[in-house]
This record gives structure tokens, sequence and C-alpha cells, in this order.
């Protein structure tokens, strides 16, 4: 991001074609995680057929491709680390789904005006990712034509405590990346403040899921 360069460059960093690779291979054998699955169903109930989305900080591309799946028209994946989007490009190639997705690579507060807006925007596990969640936001909400949907992490002691030890150990191994639990209102108010309006609230037992709309 412009405004937090260095998060940006440590998540491109932290998302390796090795990692990448694992990502996808684990997709391919296991589908969906919960939180994912959970998001996907949400999504799904408010109308996914025939609707363009967004998905930003996509990684992989697991949720796009779902999206797809599911009946979406089109989809533009964005993501800091070229080798996540390498790692897309492949599978949606292999999926015949590579004529209805579009890639973009960088700082999505820097790229995001070249974006169309899209019917639906995600955010799965993409807060957490940079200290300077607001811009991320903003950006995500000014894309947003209907439907909005975000995961992190619960702010909890036992996930803070979890979410510590893994930057802790992220620090010993020379990894500059490191994960956030950021306050849901203070999120809750800047998507408000965009013209959004929260409508449902799922989760796991580490995850939240938000998801905003548009009024009409």
């Amino acid at each position: 991001m412009s405004c937090c360069r260095s998060a940006c460059d440590a998540v491109a960093g932290h998302f390796n074609a090795a990692v990448a690779h694992a990502e996808l291979d684990r997709y391919r054998r296991k589908g969906l995680d919960k939180r994912a699955r959970r998001l996907i169903e949400t999504l799904v109930q408010r109308g996914v057929r025939g609707r363009s989305a967004l998905d930003v900080g996509g990684g992989v591309g697991m949720l796009a491709f779902e999206l797809l799946k599911k009946g979406a028209s089109r989809i533009v994946l964005a993501d800091a680390s070229s080798a996540n989007l390498e790692a897309a490009r492949d599978e949606a190639t292999r999926a015949s789904l590579g004529d209805r997705i579009q890639f973009a690579l960088g700082d999505f507060t820097a790229v995001a005006v070249a974006i169309e807006p899209a019917d639906i925007v995600v955010l799965d596990r993409v807060v957490c990712c940079y200290p300077e969640w607001k811009p991320l936001l903003e950006r995500a909400s000014d894309r947003c034509l209907k439907i909005l949907a975000l995961s992190y992490p619960k702010n909890r002691l036992d996930v803070r405590l979890s979410i510590a030890f893994e930057n802790l150990r992220r620090r010993w191994k020379g990894d500059p990346f490191r994960a956030y639990v950021h306050s849901p209102s203070q999120m809750r108010g800047t998507l408000e403040a965009a013209g959004l309006r929260h409508i449902c609230r799922r989760g796991t037992w580490s995850w939240r899921i938000d998801v905003y709309a548009r009024p009409a």
C-alpha cells in the first residue's frame, strides 16, 4: 500500500512461490476451509449469479474460483504477491475459468483506481495483514456497488496471544511479515462512513465474517 509500502512488500515476500504452491495444492485436495466456506455460503445467500466481483488480497484465487463456479459473471483478483497470482493463473487455466478472471498485481490502494467497481467485494483474511487497515477498507468500499464481505481475527485474548506468538516466530526467522488484530468497531465505522450498512455476521472459533450492503 502507498501508505505502508514496507508492509505491502512484507506481504509479497512472505507469500512466496513455496507458500503459494502449498496453498493451491491444499485447495485442490481439500477445497475451502470452514471460514472460507461460510463466507461463500453467506454471499451465495445474498446473490452471486450474474454479478461481478472483486477479490482483494485474494491469494491463489480460492474464493475467486468458487464465486465463478457459483455463477459470478466475472472477477478481478488483486494481490500484492506475484507468486500468488502466478499460481492463480495456472489454476484458472486448469479449471477453464481464465476468460472470466482478471489479475491486478500490487498495492491495492494504488491499483484500485484502475479497477472497475464490482457488485461484490471480498476481503478474506486481508485487513489482518496490514497495520494501516483504513485506506484498504476505504478503497475497497469505493469499488463496491452492492455487497462487501470481510473476514478478520476476533479481538479476543487467546487470538491475540496466538498471533503474537506467530509474529515472534517470524521475527526469529527473519520474516518481516506481521499479522494484526484490529478493532471491529473502528472498521465498521469506516465502512458505514463510506455508505455501507452492516447486514450479517458469521464466523468460526477464531475468525469473524462481516457482510455489508449498499442501500438501494
